[in-house]
């Protein structure tokens, strides 16, 4: 009797590890089955998010069976559009028997597959219709078509399911898939209160980080980012000392590797001056009695300013004939400048 107690436990313990564990290590939904929330590792985009663009005729309905209670029905020919990011994708359509496209095209970098979303006679929506898995993780083009040789048979469109890490892009978007190249062309020039750094500037970058050193080969502290042209001054710079720069480019896919290093030193303020004569666009001409300092500053401006950055004009501050007003300020407009020219002289004290 106690045998034959233990064999009917032991036959339990058997159906019931069977069962949890079925249910433990469950596979993957599969196509046909309903999927009602994105699995583990996906998430799930409505029909009508804004980066999803259909073709002119279809027509946009809702139910509270459907994801997120819309949906959007292609009829014959009709298409719907999108890039998204990641490895894999899913379709989520509505199932039923009558008039539901059994000859859907889809096409994922220019590869076709098709699948249908003819059901069994019951009307069952959100529905695992169509999967691709194991693609590379870069930006993927999806093209899907209802391609039914019947006008009376549609697609209902419910959601997608994409990485959950993945995202969404609209088909005209032209998106860079590629972290920048490094820069090559770094170059350091001091003058009397910044060190000035340019580079040519990188394609597909959308900013710049400038780093420095005094060692070389670093390590280095950034000291700007979110530079959006390719000339940088280095305001911060101590006079006499030695510093050493890299800077990187940027994109919204990463940062390139470090540019080539370039080292400039903060030289004493001189106490040269220089004339600064100022051809403008009109033929009229404009003289300034500058300070080393002072010419640094406009000549910085005038480069940023070339570059697509700083301000349209230009402030002098006239120190000389002042007569009896309280200060006398002449700016000049970047656009209206022609050319300009420098004479250097040394301030001779007697």
């Amino acid at each position: 009797m106690k045998k034959k107690i233990s064999f009917t436990i032991l036959a339990l313990l058997v159906v019931i590890t069977t069962l949890f564990s079925s249910v433990s290590f469950a596979d993957s939904a599969i196509v046909g089955q309903q999927l009602l929330q994105p699995e583990s590792g996906w998430k799930r985009i409505d029909d009508s998010d804004p980066s999803i663009k259909y073709s002119s005729n279809r027509v946009s309905g809702g139910t509270t069976a459907a994801f997120n209670n819309t949906y959007n029905l292609l009829f014959q020919n009709e298409s719907v559009e999108f890039k998204f990011k990641g490895t894999k994708l899913r379709i989520i359509n509505m199932y039923y028997y009558a008039n539901q496209s059994d000859n859907v095209k889809v096409l994922i970098d220019g590869v076709e597959y098709t699948y249908s979303c003819a059901g069994d006679g019951r009307e069952v929506w959100q529905v695992l219709a169509f999967e691709k898995l194991n693609l590379t993780d870069t930006i993927h083009t999806v093209k899907i078509t209802n391609a039914h040789e019947n006008s009376n048979y549609h697609i209902y469109m419910d959601a997608i399911d994409i990485d959950d890490s993945g995202y969404v892009l609209d088909p005209d978007s032209n998106p860079t898939t590629e972290i920048p190249d490094s820069i090559s062309n770094l170059s350091a020039q001091s003058h009397n209160s910044n060190i000035k750094l340019s580079w040519n500037a990188v394609t597909g970058a959308i900013s710049y980080i400038v780093k420095r050193s005094t060692t070389v080969g670093g390590p280095y502290t950034d000291i700007a980012s979110n530079v959006t042209g390719n000339i940088y001054s280095d305001t911060t710079a101590v006079v006499g000392t030695t510093y050493y720069y890299v800077v990187v480019a940027v994109n919204s896919n990463g940062q390139s590797g470090l540019s080539n290093e370039v080292s400039a030193t903060l030289q004493p303020i001189s106490n040269g001056k220089a004339i600064l004569t100022i051809t403008m666009t009109n033929g009229s001409i404009k003289e300034y009695d500058l300070s080393q300092q002072q010419l640094d500053s406009f000549i910085t401006w005038v480069d940023e300013k070339d570059n697509g950055n700083g301000p349209e004009k230009y402030k002098f501050v006239k120190t000389w004939n002042k007569g009896p007003f309280k200060a006398r300020n002449e700016y000049v407009i970047f656009d209206k400048i022609l050319t300009f020219s420098v004479d250097e002289y040394d301030v001779v004290t007697q």
